[in-house]
């Protein structure tokens, strides 16, 4: 409805509750949800989130490798990511000494991985970066819905040979289960001749011999030579 305002919401990792940042986004008048986050720090709409880093953790997770592993899945789950290391990174001792290892690590951020990384004084300017992100996706993107994605784990080998087996025709889970307890692997599936493959329980003569030609038939066999 025209006219209507409308109330910005950010989803918060519940660990962020140690931090002044959402006390000064409620003062914004920001709706906060709090949840157990896998993947960033604030969620701001269903492409964008920000993981907030104060700049002694920054350092201690270029050094650990940490930084890379949550920048990847933060870009993989959200495309418009960012990573907010805030205070004065200039004191830090750690930067003093190496400080091509920091700017490389921001310059790996940026150009390998797509994450926008963006320097704030303190926490209350961390929030005033907050507010300004979901008022622009919120408001001018309209993108009102903020979600928050898990990632999807990843499928084991033995999971991924079921899933082989079962795009088989006439092959179901049961039947897939079978075969893979039978043969091993998939080679040992793909390579086993029509007597072999009936010994499997549930297995009929016909649909042996429809996988033995499957497997080992050469594409276009049953074509009609052209004129």
């Amino acid at each position: 409805m025209e006219g209507l305002k409308i109330v910005l919401r950010i989803v918060v990792d519940e660990r962020e509750k140690g931090s002044e940042v959402p006390s000064f986004l409620r003062r914004m008048g920001v709706y906060l949800v709090f949840a157990q986050l896998g993947v960033g720090d604030y969620v701001i709409s269903e492409k964008c989130a920000v993981e907030r880093k104060e700049v002694r953790d920054f350092m201690s997770s270029i050094f650990s490798g940490r930084l890379f592993d949550q920048a990847g899945r933060l870009v993989e789950l959200y495309s418009r990511s960012a990573i907010v290391v805030e205070g004065d990174f200039k004191g830090l001792e750690s930067y003093l000494e190496k400080p091509k290892v920091f700017w490389g690590a921001v310059s790996s951020l940026i150009a390998d991985y797509g994450v926008s990384v963006v320097f704030t004084g303190d926490e209350e300017e961390t929030a005033m970066l907050l507010y300004g992100l979901a008022k622009r996706e919120q408001e001018e993107k309209a993108l009102r819905r903020v979600v928050v994605k898990k990632r999807l784990p990843k499928k084991s080998l033995r999971e991924q040979q079921l899933y082989v087996l079962q795009s088989l025709p006439g092959i179901g889970a049961t039947l897939a289960e079978r075969l893979l307890e039978k043969f091993g692997s998939l080679r040992g599936v793909f390579t086993a001749s029509p007597a072999e493959l009936r010994l499997v329980k549930g297995m009929t003569w016909e649909k042996a011999e429809e996988l033995h030609k499957l497997f080992n038939e050469k594409a276009g066999g049953d074509e009609e030579p052209l004129m």
